[in-house]
């Protein structure tokens, strides 16, 4: 799947090339609606956790409360 290509390519601890799988218990979810705002990786290596921004995120858009 598309959304299931992770950007990074280095681990930073543990220096490991194309280690990243998708980690989805440290999504960081919209409480409001459940949408996913980050996107969670870890290092299948060394267990580093990474966070990916989402569209929500990068497109800069601000919702009122």
């Amino acid at each position: 799947m598309a959304e299931d290509i992770c950007p990074y390519v280095f681990c930073p601890k543990c220096k490991s090339s194309n280690s990243w799988v998708r980690y989805k218990a440290k999504d960081v979810v919209r409480e409001r609606d459940g949408e996913v705002m980050w996107k969670g990786w870890q290092c299948k290596y060394c267990g580093e956790i990474a966070l990916e921004p989402t569209g929500i995120i990068k497109s800069g858009v601000n919702e009122k409360v």
